[in-house]
């Protein structure tokens, strides 16, 4: 009976430890994607049909506004979501700098 009290006293060890370790490595995560997020941007309203390459629509919008971006500022673009009739899905881009955001 005290052999099986000791592996369990063991295991319990070992879960806990494992718990903790999961604990950090989700925190890790979170802070790596929240870092990773900080060069994207998302768009709304553009309708779908105004843009064949969402490279050369993301350096137009900026124009507008007086603002030059080029295509090489652009690590990837594109829409997400389902697509839906009565409405145009958000365009995301991730920059390959922060500043260029």
């Amino acid at each position: 009976m005290a052999q099986c009290q000791e592996r369990i006293d063991r295991l319990v060890t070992t879960v806990n430890t494992l718990e903790q370790t999961i604990e950090q490595l989700q925190s890790a995560h979170n802070d790596l994607e929240q870092y990773g997020r900080g060069c994207g941007m998302r768009f709304y309203g553009i309708p779908e049909n105004a843009y064949e390459n969402t490279d050369e629509l993301v350096t137009e919008i900026p124009k507008k506004l007086g603002v030059q971006v080029h295509e090489t500022d652009i690590y990837a673009s594109h829409s997400v979501g389902k697509k839906l009739a009565n409405r145009s899905r958000p365009l995301i881009v991730r920059f390959l700098r922060y500043k260029t955001r």
